[in-house]
């Protein structure tokens, strides 16, 4: 088992709890209700063609995934690879 240092770690991000009470890593404390998240009444967000075009390649790329993940669950062929899941858990990568 491996034990991560805290002080050791770069750029490391701090827990915090969420609603449900579990931790969140990342994520930034709750702001009071004075200050919102929300954007300004009036102002708009505009994705480039690029943008756009990328965002439907992933959102295609996903959707193709999942199927095949879906249809290999559904025959029987996939298989779960318990030391690479171990792996993830210990080394703490996401991803």
């Amino acid at each position: 088992m491996r034990i991560i240092d805290r002080y050791g770690q770069q750029n490391a991000l701090p827990l915090t709890a969420t609603k449900q009470g579990t931790a969140a890593k990342g994520t930034p404390p709750a702001q009071s209700s004075s200050t919102s998240a929300q954007p300004a009444a009036g102002e708009k967000v505009t994705l480039s063609a690029k943008a756009q075009q990328l965002a439907d390649q992933a959102a295609t790329a996903d959707a193709n995934k999942v199927s095949q993940l879906r249809s290999a669950i559904a025959n029987g062929s996939f298989k779960i690879d318990p030391r690479a899941i171990a792996n993830k858990i210990v080394d703490g990568n996401e991803g």
